[in-house]
């Protein structure tokens, strides 16, 4: 399931039009998008009821699955705002995205395959990882920053599963990289797995704010 910022072309209380965008500068137009019956969550249910005119036109929508033959509507649910307050469920978070590991540039930096969702992929991507600082494998830092490297790189292969990235400002950051929080999903929240946090717990890296 994604999150999107839309905008709306065509709308009735099943059936949308929309205009999405999809982070990393990308957008899709005039994608066929269905609201489940019954609606998942509150909001989409208070969309639907709302009168035709008053219905706003930038959304924020989740895909809930994809279509099972090519040509058929993606499923959604939505939200009116993303700031909303007075709403009974709040929207999740956008800029996640599932993720493969292509390699491990530094300790903390990789490159990625990003599923954007709707069939698009972003392919070896440069990706820093938020909020830490590893050791250079250039200079006097050498011996440990290829040790930080050679720790990330076993870590991803171990974890063996899919990866989940959240950018941050939908911007490169220095050297063309965009900056991201990166972690292996697991049953719950509890049990996620956060790159970046383990890098710092183990001794690769340190917390550094840009």
């Amino acid at each position: 399931m994604y999150t999107y910022r839309v905008k709306l072309r065509v709308a009735d209380s099943v059936h949308l039009l929309a205009d999405a965008d999809l982070g990393f500068k990308t957008h899709l137009m005039r994608l066929w998008i269905s609201i489940d019956y019954p609606p998942a969550n509150e909001a989409t249910r208070l969309y639907q009821l709302s009168p035709e005119d008053e219905r706003p036109t930038d959304v924020i929508l989740r895909t809930r699955r994809v279509p099972q033959v090519a040509g058929v509507a993606y499923y959604c649910d939505l939200w009116p705002d993303e700031s909303a307050t007075d709403l009974p469920d709040a929207p999740p978070p956008r800029y996640e995205y599932a993720a493969e590991l292509v390699r491990v540039v530094d300790g903390d930096t990789v490159r990625l395959n990003v599923d954007l969702g709707f069939n698009c992929w972003l392919r070896n991507e440069p990706f820093r990882l938020r909020g830490i600082d590893a050791p250079e494998i250039r200079g006097s830092e050498r011996p440990a920053g290829l040790k930080s490297k050679a720790a990330l790189d076993d870590l991803l292969r171990d974890l063996a599963g899919p990866l989940t990235i959240r950018t941050h400002k939908d911007k490169r950051g220095k050297y063309g990289r965009w900056i991201c929080d990166l972690w292996q999903p697991g049953l719950s929240p509890a049990e996620d797995v956060s790159v970046n946090t383990w890098l710092c717990q183990q001794g690769y890296a340190e917390p550094r704010v840009y």
